[in-house]
Parts: C-alpha cells; structure tokens; sequence
C-alpha cells in the first residue's frame, strides 16, 4: 500500500496525532480549521475521530502542565523534569526506602533516555540537591539519594506546588471532575493492558 499524500501543510495525519495538533484544532472557533480538520480525516477514510481527538487532547494538556510546572520551578531554579525526579526520590523515602533509586529506575520513570538522565542528575549534583552512593549489593553500581537540601526543597514546595495544582482544576464542576477522574482510570487500565503486550511481544 502506497503511502498517503502529504497534506496541503506537509503533515501526515500521524503529525497530527504525535504533535497534538489534533485536538487543538477540534476545539478552535475558526471554522476554517475545523473545515481543514474535517477534509483531513476525510481524506483517510476516518469516520470516527473519538480516539485521534480523545488521546491528542490527553498529550495536548500533559505539555501544557509540564510547560506550566516548569515556569513555576523556575524561581527554584530547578527545571520541570529535575523538580519530577526530586519528587520521587522524596516520596521513595516517604514511604520508607532510605536506599536511594538507581539512575536505570528514574529513567523509566521519567519515560527518557540514560543520557537524559545523567545529564539531569549532573544538573542535580551540581546544585547540591542529590548524591551518589555505591549501592550496597553491588558495588559496581550507585544509587541517587536526596541531600539535605534536595529533601528541604521538595518538602517546601510540596504545599504550593499541591495547592496550584488544585488551582488549576478550579473550572471544573465537583461532578465534572468526578467524571473525568473516573474515566482516565478506566482509560489508564485500558492502556496498561496494551502496554503489557506491547512488552510480551518484544
């Protein structure tokens, strides 16, 4: 099968859904973008666009928080993702494990690379907020701890940040936000399945 000519924009409709152009387009006023929106689905044959939209609003907000956390850590002088990365260390410790998480676990917690992480945690070192420790079962590997002011920061922060984020849901009606918790549950199940076969079919 050939693949699909390019739209008028040069973007395939899988641009659209990876960029979340999608569902910014879906909810614009503009009648021409919706028009554009409409012909583009036509274009491939789609008749139902539940899940383009869906999903491509899901990615369409995760940026904009992310975009958000970050310009609120900004006066701390930790970026969005070393703010995220003190954080699980800080709730590993609440929850009792003073052992510290190795940089290959804060990976796939941040969903990045072992580059992205070494860099983020160099970052983190440098300002005094996280150690190496070799860990005690190997000695060939280390683990990440929080340092005293590592662990000062996040536990000032925690609060505000908590209570911002509150903030941020404050448009939506109590059964609005019952709903749409609800649903992302569901949804988060549904994902974790395909997930896991993803994982069995490596």
């Amino acid at each position: 099968m050939g693949k699909a000519p390019a739209t008028p924009h040069h973007l395939t409709l899988t641009d659209f859904v990876i960029y979340g152009i999608v569902p910014c387009m879906t909810i614009s006023s503009s009648p021409s973008k919706e028009q554009f929106l409409a012909d583009l689905l036509e274009r491939y044959g789609i008749d139902d666009s539940r899940g383009i939209e869906a999903l491509g609003l899901i990615k369409t907000v995760s940026n904009l928080l992310d975009t958000i956390v970050a310009e609120r850590m900004r006066s701390h002088n930790v970026s969005g993702p070393r703010w995220r990365m003190l954080l699980r260390l800080f709730l590993e410790e609440e929850r009792g494990s003073s052992a510290g998480l190795s940089p290959s676990t804060l990976s796939q917690f941040q969903h990045v690379s072992k580059n992205t992480i070494s860099t983020l945690l160099r970052r983190l070192e440098d300002q005094g907020l996280v150690q190496r420790h070799l860990d005690s079962h190997d000695r060939r590997r280390f683990v990440i701890r929080l340092t005293p002011q590592g662990r000062d920061l996040v536990h000032s922060t925690v609060p505000e940040h908590a209570e911002y984020l509150n903030h941020l849901l404050l448009g939506l009606s109590p059964d609005e936000y019952s709903a749409m918790v609800d649903g992302l549950k569901k949804l988060r199940q549904t994902l974790q399945l395909h997930a896991g076969d993803c994982h069995k079919a490596r």
